[in-house]
């Protein structure tokens, strides 16, 4: 329970972590002083309110609480302000005031009777993504989650298809999320969650959408490949009608291709990709990015680990022109050209290539980490030089999926 400030001053201090030694040394308030806050034996001054605000991120929550503990203040505001707290504790979301400032946006639409364009966030968050992977997105992320969960529990008898399909695709989104920061076992666990929940919104086109995109970032995250196959075989078995999840699906297929070294197969699938782009027009995808594009990142993708210099460039000059505003897939792109580049023989430059894209970053990506060990797999043995030495330090230090293929 969080019944006033003390309640919200320990939850608040817990979900960042904070021993109440490391509170005090960032406050200058003394540790006992801070326990007795805590317990409630103290008051809230205005000036410790301030400092313990600051320290834990709470963007004015606790000086607010204090200040109507002090005064008595608006009541309603104040249990508004706690049931705030308590929810985002609850699946220990508060990480600074965006998740909290996020929680009082959808209490303040819940209590006006407006509804969430979930599919909206969703979206959003699929754009977010491939531009800003940040732990601050994994954590705003987790607080819608969160809401819709509430929303769930709160209606069991009327549940609305809407919250299903939305909570199936943000799920699936921070699966992707959590394989990108090296969470493989989290990740796999929210592909199948997602799943679960968009069978039971009854929606084919989430479901194909959850099964493809699985797939297609699986063979990536330790599924074997016939596991990967079996899944898309399940999502284009639903439907046979153009869509986000067929042309993941497809996606999954390329990626399956470029991991065997299978060209020709992979070069279908990706024809089959742009078919389906075709049909889909310039429409966003769950990403946030037109599928044409996505057609193009997996074309660069196959003909960086299967095609000739010549192949491979061609369509890493189209891909990279149309990834120019999605960071990670772009770098992904570049290092894939990079790949080519050191396969052809040209090291050096290839090797530049490849450091300069992923050092333009500003966060760790685990398919960039992969993507870095795939290049120097083709380095001879025994290459030495200051910008390889270098590049390894980016190398993901787990065998690729090219490794582990028929163990």
């Amino acid at each position: 329970m969080v019944e006033g400030f003390s309640d919200a001053l320990r939850v608040m201090r817990e979900a960042a972590r904070m021993s109440l030694s490391a509170l005090a040394a960032r406050t200058a308030v003394s540790k006992s002083h801070l326990g007795n806050l805590e317990t409630g034996d103290r008051p809230p001054t205005p000036e410790v309110a301030e400092a313990v605000d600051r320290a834990l991120r709470a963007g004015g929550v606790l000086i607010e609480l204090a200040a109507h503990e002090r005064g008595g203040g608006d009541e309603m505001r104040r249990r508004a302000l706690l049931a705030t707290v308590a929810a985002a504790a609850s699946l220990g979301t508060i990480d600074g005031p965006h998740a909290l400032a996020d929680m009082v946006r959808h209490g303040l639409l819940e209590a006006a009777g407006a509804a969430e364009d979930w599919d909206g966030v969703v979206q959003d968050c699929g754009r977010r993504l491939v531009c800003d992977p940040s732990p601050l997105f994994g954590s705003a992320l987790l607080t819608n989650l969160m809401v819709i969960r509430q929303q769930l529990e709160e209606a069991p008898t009327r549940v609305k298809p809407d919250l299903l399909r939305a909570s199936a695709g943000l799920g699936q989104i921070y699966g992707l999320w959590l394989g990108n920061q090296d969470q493989l076992g989290g990740a796999n666990h929210w592909y199948r969650s997602a799943a679960l929940l968009a069978d039971r919104s009854g929606d084919t086109d989430m479901q194909v959408y959850v099964l493809g995109r699985a797939a297609s970032r699986g063979v990536y995250e330790s599924w074997t490949i016939r596991e990967t196959e079996n899944t898309v075989g399940q999502a284009l078995a639903l439907s046979s009608r153009p869509t986000v999840g067929m042309l993941e699906a497809h996606a999954a297929q390329v990626s399956i291709a470029a991991i065997t070294g299978d060209a020709e197969t992979g070069r279908t699938a990706v024809h089959a990709m742009l078919d389906v782009a075709d049909h889909l027009a310039d429409t966003p995808i769950w990403e946030g990015v037109a599928a044409h594009e996505r057609a193009l990142f997996m074309w660069a993708f196959l003909e960086g680990r299967v095609g000739s210099l010549e192949e491979a460039s061609a369509v890493c000059d189209r891909a990279e022109q149309a990834l120019e505003r999605m960071p990670t897939w772009l770098a992904e792109t570049q290092v894939y050209r990079a790949r080519a580049m050191v396969a052809a023989g040209d090291h050096a430059a290839g090797l530049e290539v490849a450091l300069a894209a992923v050092s333009r970053l500003t966060h760790d990506v685990r398919v960039i980490a992969v993507a870095v060990r795939d290049v120097l797999s083709v380095l001879p043995v025994g290459y030495s030089s200051d910008v390889a030495d270098e590049l390894r330090r980016y190398a993901d230090p787990n065998p690729g999926p090219w490794e582990m293929i028929g163990r």
